[in-house]
């Protein structure tokens, strides 16, 4: 952005002086320093408009430019004084409300540093929705719902969003659909990693009707919520590792279809106190929801896996057990409907 002013400047400038010199007025020394100043300010004046490190304080004010010493008070103001590709540093601990994000961009707060998003009702969080925008970081941010139906991260792009160290909190809706943690609408690729997602109704969605996102989730707690902790619809391949799926009252995972493959790489993960400890859907043919899953614990759900026409690949090393009815997979292909074993 400043590049491009810069450039249209100087032409500006050349320009000028080219005609004054045809009209031979450049000889006036005042003029030239005249013109030197013009120069100087044009300058000065492009650089106050954005920059690619701004701040923002919970003592700052929107009035400010966002500098280290003048900080801003909200995301939303300050994304406006950032360029493409820069940065929003968080100061000091504060509530910093809510943000579109329309352009390549890092939020970052410092360890121990608070740096609060309250959502209302009906409303999103963070939103990530321009075709324009291809990577946004954001870290150590807390997201926290106030109001029913709100969203936390909403993703609708096309290129790399990763979120790290964050807590999402609170996003629970009425019906299924409504109240979601992090929600991916569409392609690209998402990476999620020491975060906790809790005490909604959705923990991650990736949504139907999307593109197909490549989701990676490493060292996540997906806990508490009142649906389902992480529901993969058609297209979106996800891999979740090192992660905890816990007390979400109608299943940990959801994988399902309904006109193209869905997938799910479970890899270290401790699946507890849901209803169901994962399922997965499908027609039992070329379109189905697929899981992977190896060296995984499903304890203490109502049901373990229930199997709709989906696929589950076994390695063989997973713990399924103790749970009120149990399928325990093998390490083939398994297609087919629930079947219930006694508790062992």
């Amino acid at each position: 952005m400043k590049t491009k002013s810069r450039v249209a400047i100087l032409i500006s400038l050349v320009t000028l002086m080219k005609s004054m010199q045809r009209n031979q007025v450049m000889r006036t020394p005042q003029l030239r320093v005249g013109l030197a100043l013009f120069a100087v300010l044009c300058f000065a004046s492009v650089s106050a408009r954005a920059s690619t490190r701004t701040f923002v304080s919970g003592g700052g004010s929107d009035k400010n430019s966002c500098s280290r010493g003048a900080p801003c008070r909200t995301f939303a103001h300050a994304i406006t004084q950032t360029d493409s590709g820069g940065e929003i540093i968080v100061m000091d601990s504060a509530e910093y409300g809510t943000v579109s994000i329309d352009r390549n961009l890092t939020i970052d707060a410092a360890p121990g540093v608070y740096a609060g998003v309250t959502v209302t009702s009906q409303a999103i969080g963070i939103d990530v929705s321009s075709p324009s925008v291809s990577r946004v970081e954001l870290r150590r941010l807390r997201i926290v719902s106030q109001g029913a139906d709100s969203t936390g991260i909403s993703y609708n792009g096309a290129g790399f969003l990763y979120i790290e160290n964050c807590i999402v909190d609170g996003f629970f809706g009425f019906i299924a659909s409504k109240g979601v943690g992090i929600a991916i609408h569409d392609a690209g690729y998402v990476f999620v990693k020491n975060t906790a997602v809790r005490n909604g109704s959705t923990g991650v969605l990736a949504a139907q009707g999307g593109a197909g996102a490549s989701i990676t989730l490493d060292q996540v707690r997906i806990e508490g919520n009142n649906f389902v902790g992480l529901h993969i619809y058609d297209r979106h391949k996800a891999t979740i590792r090192h992660s905890a799926l816990s007390g979400n009252v109608s299943a940990g995972f959801l994988v399902e279809e309904q006109t193209n493959t869905s997938e799910l790489n479970i890899q270290e993960c401790s699946i507890t106190g849901t209803g169901t400890g994962g399922k997965v859907t499908g027609n039992g043919g070329n379109t189905s929801g697929i899981v992977r899953i190896s060296g995984s614990t499903v304890t203490h759900n109502d049901i373990g896996l229930l199997i709709q026409g989906g696929t589950v690949l076994s390695a063989g090393n997973n713990t399924i057990r103790d749970n009120q009815s149990v399928f325990d997979v093998v390490p083939h292909d398994i297609v087919g409907i629930l079947v219930k074993y006694k508790q062992r």
